[in-house]
């Protein structure tokens, strides 16, 4: 799915967003389609990833999660 594909309500809500932290995880999201906890503590260095999917979550954006296997053989 693009971001074209997404109805035009769901981006509104999502550029309505202005807090850092779960701002930076939608706009990662919209670019590449989703976000893993390794580059959330890599490239943007945040030392609680789960922190900032709650945060999109409580702006009441919808989240999937799902298990992908890190660079260091974790899931």
């Amino acid at each position: 799915m693009t971001v074209l594909d997404l109805p035009q309500a769901f981006l509104d809500k999502c550029k309505s967003v202005t807090a850092k932290r779960p701002r930076t995880v939608i706009d990662h999201i919209l670019t590449y389609g989703y976000i893993t906890t390794e580059e959330l503590q890599e490239k943007y260095g945040y030392n609680h990833p789960p922190r900032a999917a709650r945060d999109v979550r409580e702006q009441g954006i919808p989240l999937e999660t799902f298990w992908v296997t890190g660079s260091d053989g974790r899931k």
